[in-house]
This record gives structure tokens, sequence and C-alpha cells, in this order.
């Protein structure tokens, strides 16, 4: 009998597993690999399937720059002890359209590596970009940047191998929860059982049997453009950071951007996310559709419209759409919580911060589900209790653009 079984070997649960192993637990971890062909798959998929996130890291709450803190530290631990590199260290651009500066963060002498940047500050250092009249911003120092999702959970699994757990490869069908310990029955007809269980389901967690009851949660569609260009053509670019930019316009809001990096697929592309006016909130039913074959191509012509205003010299060769699933929670915060006493947790809702906040993630869950206490000092419980779909909720997270 393992001491815990980790169900989803993803953003969250394969840095659990890899904490639980470190902390000395016999731990197996199961779920679904990243499919080869998605247009083919009929089954679970999952947020970390890309290739970029970006990595700030201060927040408007202290407890938030903890969190990246301690997520920057385990990808400094995966990359000493041997793993390809992880976090490409570009630094970070926040700019904010005149009162959209809720997430500016002020200099303080406490922070290090920031600084502030009026208009005219703005418009010399970041020559490429066409902001609006009026926007501010800040830069912050490396070790910001972008990492792949891909990779951190590749990486954190085969550390979490290393240390001896073992990772099966097979879709959870059943979870019985039993006085003393849980059986989880798989797709390929296996048993397991383990003295505890973590639920790290993702997108895919209230189209299972495996909770209590259904969580709180929103499941976002959300789709970047990727547009491919040449860096030979677009030189000032080769030492862009990455970029959040908030904003009133007609078509987009909330832009996030990624660099031009070189994709699996051999392109050179930048990533361009922003909420639209055609995301939408998907119920159980279409979590798997839109992951498949959602109309992604729907959002290019708003897109890139507002990609030609902000970077107006910038040659595109060609533009693609991608497609994920944000995981919403209504205080904005991953659950990380008891879902039944002493047998039962979960790590469910990333609100668009799983990857960077991965190994953080992990470590609370470990620490809860082995312990079945809440031992952190520094990280409030109360930020990451779970939240059931049948009981009152406040949304303070983002709704969906008007």
């Amino acid at each position: 009998m393992f001491d815990l079984a980790v169900i989803g070997t993803g953003i969250m649960g394969a840095p659990t597993a890899w904490h639980a192993a470190r902390s000395g637990a016999s731990v197996v971890a199961i779920g679904v690999p990243e499919p080869a062909d998605i247009t083919q798959h009929h089954g679970l998929f999952g947020a970390w399937h890309d290739a970029s996130r970006l990595v700030w890291q201060r927040h408007a709450h202290p407890t938030d720059t903890e969190f990246t803190a301690r997520a920057i530290e385990n990808i400094r631990t995966l990359e000493n002890e041997g793993a390809d590199p992880i976090l490409t260290e570009v630094g970070f651009l926040f700019a904010a359209a005149p009162g959209r500066d809720e997430g500016m963060l002020p200099p303080p002498e406490d922070y290090p590596g920031i600084t502030a940047l009026g208009p005219g500050e703005l418009a010399s250092q970041f020559e490429y970009l066409a902001f609006d009249e009026g926007v501010t911003g800040y830069t912050e120092d490396p070790p910001s940047g972008y990492m792949s999702p891909r990779d951190v959970v590749g990486a954190f699994l085969a550390s979490a191998q290393t240390s001896g757990v073992e990772v099966v490869a097979d879709q959870v069908m059943s979870i019985d929860v039993r006085t003393d310990h849980v059986v989880l029955q798989t797709l390929a007809g296996r048993s397991f059982a383990a003295r505890r269980a973590v639920l790290a389901t993702g997108a895919f967690s209230n189209t299972t049997e495996f909770l209590p009851r259904p969580l709180a949660l929103r499941r976002k569609s959300e789709t970047a453009l990727m547009a491919e260009l040449d860096l030979d053509r677009n030189p000032s670019l080769r030492h862009m950071p990455i970029f959040v930019y908030q904003l009133d316009h007609d078509l987009v809001a909330d832009i996030y951007m990624v660099p031009p990096m070189v994709y699996p697929n051999g392109r050179t592309m930048m990533k361009f996310g922003a909420n639209t006016h055609h995301d939408s909130y998907l119920d159980s039913a279409s979590v798997e559709h839109w992951y498949r074959q959602g109309n992604s191509d729907a959002v290019i012509p708003d897109m890139r419209s507002a990609f030609r205003q902000l970077f107006p010299g910038v040659e595109v060769s060609e533009w693609h759409g991608v497609r994920c699933v944000i995981t919403r929670t209504p205080h904005g915060r991953p659950y990380i919580d008891t879902l039944v006493d002493g047998r039962l947790y979960c790590a469910i809702g990333g609100n668009g911060h799983s990857a960077k906040w991965s190994g953080a993630i992990g470590e609370l869950t470990a620490t809860l589900a082995l312990t079945n206490e809440w031992r952190d000092t520094v990280i409030p419980r109360e930020h990451h209790r779970a939240q059931y779909s049948d009981e009152p909720q406040t949304w303070t997270t983002r709704d969906l653009l008007g």
C-alpha cells in the first residue's frame, strides 16, 4: 500500500508527487499523458500541454509574491539536480492605461529590481510598442521571464521517479474511500491502494464522480494568438521581456505576451493572449470538445487588430490560434484543501497561474495530504479553502469581457 496516491500528473499533480516523495513517502502518481494528436483524442486534456507561460515575481498581495518565490526556488532545485534549463530569464514589463493600474506595484526599497516608468520612459525604452496616451508601467528584473509548463511537468515527474514515485500512464475511473485507506481503479483495469489520495484533476474535476460534491469552478475558454515571425526582420524584439498590459480596448482586454521563441514545431512565434468577446464559460460536456476542436480561429481577427495597433512595425508572416482552459475559483487562488478528512485532498483551480506556482502548490498540497494539517505559517489556509457549487459564492476573479 502506498502512503499517497496522486490522481493527475499535470501541473499540480506532478509537483505534489515530487514533494511527497522527497519527504520520504511512498507515492503512486496516475495520469493521462499528453495526446500526440488533440484532434483525435477523446478523453482528458491538461492546461500544461503548452510551451510558454509567464513568470513574474511580485504581486499586489504579498502571499502571492511568496508563492512565486517558492515556485522559482523549486525550479532552481530541478535545474541544479540536472533538469534542462526551465526558466528563460528575460525580465517583465507591466503597463496600464489610466484607471487600470490596479495591478501596479510601487517600487519600494524592499523590492529591488523594480523600475517605475512614466509615459515618456516607456516610449523611449520600448520603441516597438505603441502605447495609448498616459500609459505608465514598471519593469522587473530577472528571474522574471517565461517557461514551458510541459518541461516543468516532465522535470518534476522525472525527478519524482528518481525519488521512488511510481508514475502510471493511465486514467483513474473510480475512487473508493474506505475507513483507513482508498482504492483506485483505472481504465486499464489496474487497482491501487493508498492511505490517502490527492485529486489534481484540473478542468475535468467536476466531470468525475471523485468529489464528495461539485466544486465551485468556472472553466473559461482561453485562446492565444500566435504571431509567426522572423527575428532577422524584427530585430527589436530580440530582447523583449514578458509583458502584461491592462487597457481598455473595444476588442480585447488584459493582454499578456511571451516574446518570440522557437516552439516545438520549429516555428518562431510570439504569444499574444487576452480576454476577448469570444470567451465563454464551458460546461462539463463542452470542455473536451473545446480542447479537441473548438473554434479558436474565431478570435484571430480581433486579436490581430489589437496586435497591429500595439506593434505597428512588426512583420508577421502567419497567424495561429491555440486553445486552453483556465479553471477559476471564486477567491482567485487554487483550492488546496481536505475533501474527506484524513483520506482525500485536492489541488484544483489554477486561475491562470498554475504553471508559475506549480512547485509551491505541490508543496502545500503534499504537506496537507501527508499530515492532515496546514503547517504553513506564511500562506493562510483560508486563501485556499475549497468552495462548493451548492454554496453561496462571491466571485472576485474577473468575469467575461462584456
